[in-house]
C-alpha cells in the first residue's frame, strides 16, 4: 500500500497529467454513486430543515448553507466525473479532484464555525438585546 502512495499518489505527474488515461467503469461507478449520495443529503438537509421548522433562525441558516454546498460539489463533482469519462483534455486532468477534496474541507471548516461558534455567538447577542430592549421605554402610539 505504501509503495503505491509513494510510486503513483506522491508524484506531481500523476495529478498533474492533463491528458490523465480514461477512468475505468468501477471507478466510474463508485464515484457517481458517492456524488449522488452528496446530492441526495442536500435534499434531505434541506427538506428536515423545512419540515421541522427549526426555530432558531441561526441554526436555520447553518443548515441552509450545508444544504447549498452539498448541492454545489455534488453537481461540480458529477461534471468531474463526466469530464473524466469522456476523456475531455484538461477538465478530465486529476488535479480538480484534489482541488474538489480542496474546497469541500475548507468549506465543510466554514459551515462548522458558522454552526457552533458564530451561530452561537449572534444568539447569545440577540438574547442580551431583547433582555435590554424590555427595559427601554417603547414609543407612544398615536390615538
Amino acid at each position: 500500500m505504501m509503495s503505491l502512495l509513494q510510486s503513483v499518489l506522491l508524484k506531481p505527474s500523476y495529478w498533474f497529467n492533463l491528458q490523465p488515461e480514461m477512468m475505468n467503469n468501477r471507478v466510474v461507478q463508485v464515484f457517481l454513486t458517492f456524488f449522488i449520495f452528496l446530492f441526495l443529503l442536500a435534499m434531505v438537509v434541506r427538506m428536515v430543515a423545512r419540515k421541522h421548522k427549526v426555530k432558531d433562525r441561526y441554526i436555520l441558516k447553518g443548515f441552509r448553507q450545508l444544504s447549498n454546498g452539498f448541492f454545489t460539489m455534488s453537481v461540480i463533482g458529477l461534471f468531474l466525473v463526466f469530464f473524466s469519462y469522456e476523456a475531455i483534455p484538461f477538465f478530465s486532468a486529476r488535479f480538480w479532484y484534489l482541488l474538489w477534496v480542496i474546497a469541500m474541507i475548507i468549506w465543510l471548516f466554514f459551515v462548522w464555525r458558522y454552526m457552533f461558534k458564530t451561530a452561537a455567538q449572534k444568539r447569545l447577542r440577540s438574547q442580551e438585546q431583547k433582555n435590554q430592549e424590555k427595559y427601554l421605554p417603547k414609543s407612544k402610539s398615536k390615538q
